[in-house]
């Protein structure tokens, strides 16, 4: 049980038991010098440094998880924005019975042969000359990637679908390829 050395000025005393090492919430109801009745409570030095110690190393167990989930999700998005442009070409390559390219723009003005992490556009090729002209249409453009590093040994400076939805890359010989998203933790970590 609880006590108190100044029995005169305290009439319940509350103690509420935390952990099996004793520590524990003192809650008297006290009188002050006016008469009033209030209650008082509060940790004690060691309470309230073990209980940042346990903050702290709760803390230096999530914070190096987080940073792997906030990768994680960055080369998710980047895989996905990828796939969404891959199916969105594909399928107006197919509505408009035409070409429709996608390529590396570190601009949304001009293909370049930039990386691919510098961001893409894709457009509608009507003169198949694999260039984007004063009256070809920009259909969508993707933003930069800085923090990943996305290559392709099929694809290193455009790709297409034609008007049948299959797709045509630099080489005639292969229709078919990938693409690498590594982040800043190295290539164990890419997809």
């Amino acid at each position: 049980l609880c006590h108190s050395s100044m029995s005169f000025l305290c009439d319940l005393v509350v103690c509420i038991n935390m952990c099996p090492a004793g520590m524990s919430i003192y809650m008297r109801k006290s009188k002050n010098f006016n008469g009033d009745r209030r209650y008082e409570g509060g940790f004690t030095l060691g309470e309230l440094m073990t209980a940042l110690a346990v903050v702290g190393i709760c803390l230096s167990i999530a914070v190096p998880s987080l940073t792997a989930l906030v990768n994680n999700n960055r080369r998710i998005t980047s895989v996905n924005q990828m796939v969404t442009t891959m199916h969105s070409a594909r399928s107006e390559a197919i509505t408009r019975n035409g070409w429709i390219m996608i390529c590396p723009s570190s601009k949304v003005t001009a293909c370049n042969a930039s990386a691919w992490n510098a961001g893409w556009l894709y457009f509608s090729d009507a003169d198949r000359d694999r260039t984007l002209d004063a009256g070809e249409n920009i259909i969508g453009v993707a933003p930069p990637e800085p923090n990943m590093n996305i290559s392709s040994t099929e694809f290193p400076d455009y790709f297409l679908y034609r008007a049948n939805g299959r797709i045509l890359c630099a080489t005639a010989s292969t229709s078919q390829g990938q693409f690498i998203f590594c982040d800043p933790r190295g290539a164990d970590h890419a997809r």
